[in-house]
Parts: structure tokens; C-alpha cells; sequence
């Protein structure tokens, strides 16, 4: 069994948690772990990272009541029961649109999700809601399309939908799904066609998974799933999709075997080998008994022995599971990872020459031509992706790069997204101590951008969950938020926030700023408290959510001030750089890219905003003698732990921040006064 020994406590009981919630077999370690003391917090973000909350729910529940902290249980439990609640919902809505495709004569198989849910856990409520998965014959894809957008559903990346048919033919060659969004509930569907992307050059035979389809009991309904022993490999070539990105994926494996005593390995092993998955599949078996431990693998040893690269590939996905930098995979890009998961050169080298050669969406979207010129796109692709692009990277690092530096823009990015993962237990763990500061700013966006209840509001860069959860609390059970941040262990705080404020309008995801996924005109308001600085394009991006605001719907931003207005951070910030030499630089990007007056309202005016107003607000601020206000600050600004330092160190720094901050002090309170900007417009 695969050893975590290196991670921290924390990460090692969720291992120990999901073991549990497979297996039911050695809880004595979940209470050893619990023995030792958690910081629940951190258990809490990775459970959401790993998509285990439903687990921890189940699991505590079955321990001793004081090793858990009442609130936390008492979260947990309404977060699983809003998880049942969301599951429900799903259900009815797939059961009706399975109802309205059988009256035109549309079949459809339920998989993933509920169906999954239900043959692999016993318990629907056991794994997070997500989507509806429906896998469908390719010649009824338009026509279930049309259904849907009867329904209220959209596209949100709608391009796809308005090609010519010989465009349309070239996305569904490619592609293997759609997805689709219904705005009023935000329930999604992804109807299917295959499992896989054309590119990966894996020919799984879908005729026969119909044939062998079962029907099951959902939520009042009789459904059409997979077969158990199809299900398993197509979960195993989906998690090698995602190359294991989290632990659920690697349960889901262990739980369908482990409920399923009477799957015939051998056959699933055999239509593995036939249609080249063969590692694929040994792959999710291994890390199923490796990290969960539910599957005696005496009968796969022959296999296993035969292709010693799997080793090599489960330790991958072991590392990268827990890592603070995860390797992304780019399932269209040419990746050693998914090439190293065919064990059949031929495919591997088709995989090459198809990913490196067929034309995706955005090269059909270059030029609008003639289906008789088609062909064209085919040199348009190779053009782009492999010259015009690299090209344009290269100056566009020359212009913005000043001489004598040569960072890569997209290094930079990484490391941006990188020190935002460091310094997001900061922000969470100072979140409850900032609440009323931050709650007055809060409060100001709500009446600047005239929120409603029932609105639904977007906030960009949302961070550890400030404005998001004030605006979800604000606008009700009728009204929902979406709070958006560039890494997930910033909006992990955010949940465990709304988890503990058993708030459940507020929904979350992973983007930049510069890229948000959601459909035009489609927010009542969008807000960003201290995000829109930290931007490469300012105008680029207020264009981006312009998009995305109904018409005559308002946004508003808020930035920091001129630094030397700003104290607190001006006076922490010289003596941070005295001691660990991490002084702010940023000049276009950073905390005071927008301080200077009128730049805010010119770049909304640029980005085609209307009725545009900037404006200075002020904050007082009297912080106790005793409180060590500057912590919190330094934490989440620079790359700097107080609990972490050194006794001297942290002695001196302290000192040093006293003296400095002295001539603020008055009687047993500093006095300070922050400035910010505030920017407003509307769509």
C-alpha cells in the first residue's frame, strides 16, 4: 500500500477517511489521527479540494461525538443534507429529461453521478453533486440539443452551436461531449456521445456498452445505466483523462469493485486489452488497492508484472495528488503522462499526430470558411499553434519584459498561482478577525451596485470569501452567487465559511480572471473587493465581465488606495524588507497598480462601461495597543508564517514593528486611516 508518511497530519487522515468510506474497515486510525490534533481547517480544504466532504460527514458520524467539534459536525451535517437536497433536484431534472428523449424516441444512459453514486455507495448523498452525465447516440445529439435549450438551457461556449454543419461535424469528431447550463437553478447537463476526445485515439466500443446496459431504481425512476463491469473501465480511462486529480476518482474505482464481488476481472481485463486501455484500466486498479486498499490483486500480479511502467505512472499520480503544485495535464495538448498511458506504440502514435494536427474551435473561429475549403483549416492549425502563436508569446515578452529580464509570462503565471497557494491559509486564517472591516466595504459594493434579493451576482477573485458571502447572505434563497478565484485553496475557505454559516446560495469556481467561463449577459451584478489590480490587461478584462452583465446591470471594483495612503501596509512592507528582502515592486500588477486617481474610471470608460463613477473611500481604523494589528497583514501579503519563524527572529520583528508604528499610537489604540478606490459602472 502506497505510504504518505511525508504529508501533513491532515492530509494523511483524509487518506485514512477515504479508506474508510470504501471499506468500513479500520476506523482505530481516523481516531489515532484525531488523537494527535487536527488543524480542522486544513482538513476541511483538502476534503473539498479531494471532493470528500459527503465522507467526512459519514465517517465522524460514526465516532465518538467529543473527538469532533460540535459546530464542525453540525456543518458537516447540513452540507450533507444540501448535498442530498442538490442530488435530488439533479435526479428529477434528469428523470424529466430522459421522460421528454423517450418520447422522441431518444435513448439515453445515465452515468457518473447519482447512478454512480447509487451502484457504488449504496447511498446517493455519499458522493458531491455535480452535473448530469447522459451518454447519447451520436445521430441524436442535435435533436437532444433542441430539447435542452427548450428547457432553458444554454451553451455557455454557444460558438459550437452556430457552425455550418461541416464545422458541427468537425467539433463532434473531436469532441466527445457538449455542456450545457440552465441559468435559473445552474443545474448542468453533458450529453455524450463518446468518453473520450477524438484526439487520445482511444476506440472504446460504445455499441456494445448499450447492449450490455442495465436498468436500476433512481430517486423514484427506472434509469439505464452501464453495466458494473462497464462502468469500472470507464471510470478508469476518465480518471486517466483527469490523470487522477483527486481521491474521489480513485474511491469511485475501489467502491464499484468493492460492492461487486461478482465482476468478472477477467473479461473487463480482455475488452481492455482489445480496444488498447489495457493500462488504463491496471492503472485505477492499482491506485484503488495502493490508496484505499479494498482489492486483493493476486489475480491481476500476471499483468501487472508484465508492464513495469505502471510503477512508474502510479507514483506519478501519488505525488502529484497531495502536491502544493500540482502538474496540470492539458488534455489537448501533446502530454508525456497521456502518451505513457497507452501501452500499444500504434496509439500513442496516433494520439501524437492527431493532437498535433486536428483543427479545435478556436482555429475554426481564425476564419470563416467555405465547407469545400476545409481542408484549409488543417495548415491554419499547425500555423497558428505552432508559429503565429509562439510568436506572438515571444513579443509580447520582448514589449512588456524590461530590458535585461527574461521571465516567461507563463512562468510567471505559475509562480503567481503558486504564491497564491502558499499565502491562502493566511487569508483564511485571518478572514473571521477582518469580518467587520471587510463587512462595511461589503455593504458599500451591495448599495453602489444596487444588489437585490434574488439576484445573481458574480464576484471575480472572491478570494478566502469576501464579498461572496456577505452578497449570498444578502440576496437570499431566491438570489445566488458564483465566486470565482485563480486557485482552489483560496475559494476553500470561502466554503468552509458558507459551510459554518450554513449558507448555500453561494457556489464556486476555479478561473482567472481573464478567462471566466460563463455565459453573456447572464449576472445581475458582478463585484470584485481587491482583485481587479493583480490583472495583466485591466481594459481586457473589465471588457470580459462587461460581457457578462445583463443589460443596464452594474459592477463595481474596489482597489487600494495610493500606497503612501495606506499605512498599515506602506510601514509593514518596508520592515518585511528589511528582514526577508520581499518588498512589493509590482509597478502594472500588484496592490497599487490602480491607486493613482482617475485610472480606474478610465480604464471602465475603455471597456465600454457607461454611467461610470470613481470615487475615494476611507476606513478609520483603531487597533489595539496589544493586538499585533500587522500580522495578519504581512501573512497575507508576503510569504511569511509569525508561528513558523524563529523566537529571536520573531522577537525583533515585533520590536521593529513597534518602534515604527509608534507615532500612530495614542493612549492604548493606534490611529490609522486606509484609502481605497472604488470604481462603478454599468453594461
Amino acid at each position: 500500500m502506497i505510504q504518505f508518511d511525508g504529508l501533513s497530519i491532515e492530509k494523511q487522515l483524509l487518506v485514512h477517511i477515504a479508506r474508510y468510506h470504501v471499506t468500513r474497515a479500520n476506523v482505530s486510525q481516523v481516531t489515532a489521527f484525531l488523537a494527535a490534533g487536527i488543524d480542522w481547517e486544513a482538513l476541511i480544504r483538502n476534503a473539498l479540494t479531494h471532493k470528500l466532504l459527503p465522507a467526512l460527514h459519514t465517517t465522524f458520524s460514526e465516532l465518538p461525538k467529543d473527538l469532533i467539534p460540535r459546530e464542525l459536525s453540525e456543518a458537516l451535517a447540513a452540507s450533507y443534507d444540501n448535498n442530498r437536497q442538490r442530488i435530488l433536484t439533479l435526479c428529477e431534472e434528469m428523470n424529466g429529461l430522459r421522460a421528454a428523449a423517450g418520447a422522441l424516441e431518444i435513448p439515453t444512459l445515465s452515468f457518473k453521478g447519482a447512478a454512480l453514486a447509487q451502484t457504488a455507495y449504496g447511498e446517493i448523498a455519499h458522493r458531491t453533486a455535480g452535473d448530469i452525465d447522459l451518454l447519447l447516440h451520436k445521430d441524436d445529439i442535435t435533436e437532444f440539443i433542441a430539447l435542452l435549450k427548450q428547457r432553458g438551457y444554454r451553451d455557455p461556449y454557444g460558438p459550437a452551436q452556430e457552425f455550418s454543419p461541416r464545422k458541427r461535424q468537425c467539433y463532434r469528431r473531436y469532441q466527445c461531449q457538449y455542456l450545457f447550463v440552465r441559468e435559473a437553478d445552474q443545474l448542468m447537463v453533458e450529453p455524450h456521445w463518446d468518453f473520450n476526445p477524438w484526439t487520445h485515439a482511444i476506440d472504446m466500443d460504445i455499441s456494445s456498452i448499450w447492449r450490455r446496459a442495465i436498468d436500476i431504481e433512481l430517486c423514484g425512476a427506472t434509469v439505464k445505466i452501464p453495466h458494473a463491469e462497464d462502468h469500472l473501465f470507464i471510470m478508469c480511462v476518465h480518471g486517466a483523462k483527469d490523470s487522477w486529480r483527486t481521491l474521489r476518482g480513485i474511491c469511485d474505482v475501489a467502491a464499484l469493485i468493492q460492492s461487486h464481488p461478482e465482476l468478472n476481472i477477467e473479461r473487463i481485463l480482455q475488452r481492455a486489452q482489445a480496444q488498447g486501455c489495457m493500462r488504463m484500466l491496471l492503472l485505477g486498479i492499482i491506485l484503488a488497492k495502493e490508496i484505499i486498499g479494498a482489492i486483493e490483486v493476486e489475480k491481476f500480479d500476471a499483468y501487472i508484472s508484465r508492464d513495469p511502467a505502471l510503477t512508474e505512472l502510479s507514483r506519478h499520480v501519488a505525488e502529484n495528488l497531495f502536491s502544493d503544485e500540482p502538474k496540470e495535464h492539458n488534455i489537448w495538448s501533446v502530454d508525456s503522462f497521456r502518451l505513457q498511458l497507452r501501452e500499444r506504440p500504434s496509439d500513442q502514435v496516433r494520439s501524437l499526430w492527431r493532437t498535433i494536427t486536428t483543427p479545435r474551435i478556436q482555429h475554426l473561429q481564425i476564419i470563416d470558411l467555405p465547407d469545400k475549403l476545409y481542408w484549409l483549416y488543417y495548415p491554419i492549425k499547425l500555423v497558428y499553434d505552432y508559429v503565429a502563436l509562439p510568436c506572438w508569446k515571444l513579443v509580447k515578452r520582448i514589449r512588456k519584459i524590461p530590458p535585461g529580464s527574461r521571465s516567461d509570462p507563463e512562468l510567471e503565471k505559475a509562480r503567481s498561482r503558486a504564491a497564491w497557494r502558499r499565502k491562502a491559509d493566511a487569508w483564511g486564517k485571518w478572514s473571521t478577525r477582518q469580518a467587520g472591516y471587510g463587512n462595511e466595504l461589503n455593504r458599500k459594493l451591495i448599495n453602489l451596485v444596487r444588489i437585490l434579493p434574488g439576484d445573481r451576482v458574480l464576484d471575480v477573485a472572491g478570494g478566502a470569501g469576501n464579498p461572496g458571502i456577505d452578497i449570498a447572505e444578502y440576496v437570499a434563497s431566491t438570489g445566488s452567487v458564483i465566486s470565482t478565484d485563480i486557485v482552489p485553496e483560496m475559494l476553500c475557505h470561502s466554503r468552509r465559511q458558507a459551510l459554518e454559516a450554513n449558507i448555500v446560495n453561494i457556489r464556486y469556481c476555479v478561473a482567472d480572471m481573464n478567462a471566466l467561463p460563463f455565459v453573456a449577459e447572464s449576472f445581475d451584478a458582478v463585484v470584485s473587493r481587491f482583485g481587479l489590480m493583480f490583472c495583466q490587461d485591466h481594459v481586457h478584462t473589465l471588457c470580459a465581465i462587461r460581457r457578462l452583465l445583463k443589460p443596464g446591470a452594474r459592477a463595481g471594483f474596489i482597489v487600494w488606495g495610493a500606497r503612501d495612503k495606506n499605512l498599515i501596509f506602506d510601514i509593514s512592507s518596508k520592515v518585511c524588507s528589511t528582514f526577508f528582502g520581499v518588498e512589493y515592486t509590482e509597478k502594472k500588477v500588484g496592490p497599487f497598480a490602480l491607486s493613482e486617481v482617475g485610472i480606474l474610471e478610465c480604464h471602465l470608460l475603455n471597456a465600454g462601461f457607461s454611467a461610470v463613477e470613481e470615487f475615494e473611500m476611507r476606513l478609520d481604523s483603531k487597533p489595539e495597543k496589544e493586538s499585533r494589528f500587522w500580522q495578519p497583514v504581512i501573512e497575507q501579503s508576503f510569504d511569511v508564517d509569525f508561528d513558523k519563524l524563529p523566537a529571536k527572529v520573531r522577537l525583533a520583528l515585533d520590536e521593529t514593528l513597534e518602534e515604527a508604528f509608534k507615532p500612530f499610537l495614542k493612549g492604548e489604540q493606534y490611529h490609522f486611516t486606509s484609502s481605497m478606490r472604488i470604481g462603478i459602472g454599468a453594461a
